[in-house]
């Protein structure tokens, strides 16, 4: 376990650095939306192929407490749409550069899995 913000670069190097790759990886920490794609976009890196890294507390992305809202692009819903055009090979759009290392990907209620190339 570490402790830290997620949108804090210097803990998320740390979390990089202190360890090898990891076969799971679950944020279930912040719950902003500014947290949970920094730390996917840092922590992904960090996970073996084959493994999975769990994004959870998606209905973040819907509350207006948190500067989001229903189809807002900064959301991390949206984010994550963004991630399957990126992960698909007839895909123009390859803006997204973590997205290189996903294989597949699963969403339910309020959470997202994804399996690592």
């Amino acid at each position: 376990m570490f402790y830290g913000s997620q949108d804090d670069i210097t803990v998320l190097n740390n979390v990089k650095s202190t360890q090898g790759y990891s076969d799971v990886i679950v944020d279930d920490g912040g719950h902003t939306i500014n947290q949970q794609i920094t730390s996917f976009t840092q922590l992904v890196l960090k996970v073996k192929s084959g493994g999975i890294y769990v994004i959870e507390d998606l209905l973040t992305s819907y509350m207006l407490a948190n500067d989001a809202g229903y189809l807002r692009k900064s959301t991390t819903i949206e984010f994550i749409k963004k991630i399957i055009e990126n992960v698909q090979t007839a895909s123009l759009e390859k803006y997204i550069q973590v997205a290189r290392r996903i294989r597949f990907l699963e969403v339910g209620d309020e959470i997202c899995f994804f399996t690592v190339k």
